[in-house]
């Protein structure tokens, strides 16, 4: 439970261990969109929708799936 800095904002998400799919709800995010993770090191991290967020994430971000091709 807390504030997390999605795509520039800050977002309140309610809950003992938010996940990304709550994050998406709070966002007023599709299910269907990704949520990224900024590492501390540097890493971007797709997140499963399941997991809980990872307490050391520097920000997160909701984007648009996309593939190549």
């Amino acid at each position: 439970m807390g504030n997390y800095i999605v795509n520039g904002e800050v977002i309140d998400v309610r809950g003992e261990q938010p996940t990304a799919a709550d994050l998406k709800r709070q966002a007023n995010s599709v299910l269907s969109d990704w949520v990224m993770a900024s590492m501390p090191n540097g890493q971007i991290v797709k997140l499963e929708d399941h997991r809980p967020l990872p307490a050391n994430a520097v920000d997160y971000s909701v984007v648009t799936p996309f593939t190549y091709g």
